[in-house]
């Protein structure tokens, strides 16, 4: 079974506290749970960077067009 993908925030959310029970209890069903929430960041972060590439244009054009307007 596949589930959604995380928003960012979330992802940071779930990580956080896998991190903290798996500090708490290192036992296997944390460090599963661990994985997947390093897994689900991993994901989140990739979303997050091809959407900046994507919606990112060319380096200046914004100050190009600002000085163009003044």
């Amino acid at each position: 079974m596949q589930r959604d993908p995380l928003s960012h925030e979330a992802a940071v959310d779930h990580f956080v506290d896998a991190v903290v029970a798996f500090s708490d209890d290192p036992g296997p069903a944390n460090l599963e749970r661990y994985l997947e929430a390093s897994r689900s960041l991993e994901e989140s972060r990739g979303r997050g960077q091809e959407r900046r590439k994507r919606f990112s244009g060319t380096p200046g054009g914004l100050a190009q067009r600002s000085a163009a307007a003044g």
